[in-house]
């Protein structure tokens, strides 16, 4: 998936999608539009995809500083949605993808950066779980561009980057079945690095 710029209408994109099925690639897909303002950019555009074709989108719009979702179930591509908490920086989004359910992460400007999840049924119509804090940081320090993924039962790993003034920490996270997560484990070595991406 990729954003396009649309010639005619610098204002606005579009999320195209095309799939490869062995060496044929498929016709190209236009998922979405996105209307913008003049200092617009697009972040993070993630991409998750189930077993039965389904595709899942997540990006984060910048100006505005939102957080976009979006799916195609077969031939029906259900409507943008903006996802979070409206009124605060929302960034860097991630997407985690089985048979059924919708993983989403994105980081949350509070006062520092945290790390907010929901969780939602692989369906059209599915319930939407609620939106949870899942990083706490501590005074001075603050959640920054994150990765999930899920393992063969359903559970979620993270791995998040932890900045405390100059040094930045690769913490990573394993969910347990009751929801809550393990402690961390660093696996920043030496432990005094800026580490990126």
């Amino acid at each position: 998936a990729w954003v396009l710029h649309n010639k005619n209408n610098k204002y606005l994109h579009h999320v195209k999608y095309r799939m490869k099925s062995g060496n044929t690639w498929g016709p190209i897909i236009n998922l979405g539009d996105l209307q913008f303002h003049r200092q617009d950019e697009v972040f993070d555009l993630r991409l998750g995809v189930d077993n039965s074709g389904n595709v899942h989108v997540v990006l984060q719009e910048e100006h505005e500083v939102v957080v976009r979702y979006f799916a195609k179930y077969g031939d029906t591509i259900l409507a943008m949605e903006n996802i979070g908490n409206p009124g605060s920086r929302l960034k860097h989004p991630d997407i985690a993808v089985n048979d059924t359910h919708v993983h989403m992460i994105w980081m949350r400007k509070m006062s520092s950066y945290v790390l907010m999840h929901q969780k939602r049924e692989n369906r059209v119509g599915g319930t939407k779980g609620p939106i949870r804090q899942i990083t706490f940081p501590k005074s001075g320090s603050g959640s920054q561009k994150s990765r999930i993924d899920l393992d063969s039962d359903g559970l979620l790993h993270l791995a998040e980057f932890n900045k405390t003034g100059i040094i930045k920490k690769l913490k990573y996270y394993q969910e347990l079945p009751s929801g809550q997560f393990t402690s961390y484990v660093n696996l920043s070595s030496p432990n005094r690095l800026m580490l990126y991406h």
